[in-house]
C-alpha cells in the first residue's frame, strides 16, 4: 500500500512539474511574440506621428489633430494613478506658459479608465495655459489610441515638428521647465520658423 502511495505521489509531482515547465514555455513564447508585435508598432525619432480624433476634456468635442497648427507639437500619454505622470504635471504647464501656442502646443492624452477620473484630476490643476489640449483616449482598451502608437511606458511623449515627423521619444518622467529642456525646444521652434510653414 505505501508503495502505491508512493508511486501516485511521486506521479503527482512529476506531472504537476511537467505541466509548470510547459506552461513556463508557453509563457515565454506568448510574451516573445506579443513583445515583438508591440517593437513593430513602436513610433521611432524621424517617423510620422499617426493622426487622431480624441474628445477634448474641457468642452466634450471632438479634436482632430489635423487642424492643431503649431510649429512644435508635444504629445504626452498620462494616466491620473501614475505617480510620474502626476510629478510631471506641473513642469508641463510652466512649460506651456513659456511658449505661444503658434510656436509650441501640449497634446495631454489621458490613458485613465474613466473619463471622470481624468477630469476630476484635471481639475486639481484649475485653468490650462491656452496651449494645452488635454484628450481622453477611448474607455474600450482594444480602441485606445495608445495601441496605435505602441505605448510602452507612462508618462510617455512625442516631441513633433511642424510635418509631425518625431523629432525626440521620451519614456518616463521628464522635468519639462528645467532650462536646457525649454532652450531646445525653443531652438527646434526656431529651426521651425526658418523652414517656414
Amino acid at each position: 500500500m505505501k508503495k502505491t502511495t508512493n508511486n501516485t505521489f511521486s506521479f503527482f509531482i512529476f506531472s504537476t512539474l511537467l505541466l509548470l515547465a510547459v506552461g513556463s514555455l508557453a509563457y515565454v513564447f506568448y510574451a516573445k511574440s506579443v513583445s515583438e508585435e508591440r517593437i513593430m508598432q513602436e513610433l521611432f525619432v524621424d517617423d510620422v506621428f499617426p493622426s487622431f480624433k480624441l474628445k477634448n476634456l474641457a468642452t466634450g468635442a471632438n479634436v482632430d489633430f489635423k487642424d492643431i497648427k503649431s510649429k512644435i507639437v508635444l504629445v504626452n500619454f498620462w494616466a491620473s494613478w501614475c505617480e510620474p505622470c502626476v510629478k510631471e504635471f506641473e513642469s508641463m504647464m510652466n512649460l506651456a506658459a513659456e511658449f505661444d501656442s503658434k510656436d509650441l502646443v501640449l497634446i495631454l492624452i489621458s490613458q485613465d479608465e474613466t473619463e471622470e477620473k481624468a477630469k476630476s484630476f484635471k481639475k486639481s490643476f484649475g485653468a490650462f495655459p491656452l496651449n494645452i489640449v488635454s484628450l481622453y483616449d477611448n474607455t474600450i482598451e482594444d480602441l485606445r489610441f495608445s495601441r496605435e502608437v505602441g505605448l510602452s511606458a507612462l508618462p510617455e511623449s512625442f516631441l513633433l515638428n511642424q510635418d509631425r515627423k518625431i523629432i525626440r521619444k521620451i519614456s518616463g518622467l521628464e522635468d519639462w521647465d528645467h532650462p536646457r529642456v525649454i532652450e531646445f525646444i525653443k531652438s527646434k521652434v526656431e529651426i521651425e520658423k526658418a523652414r517656414g510653414s
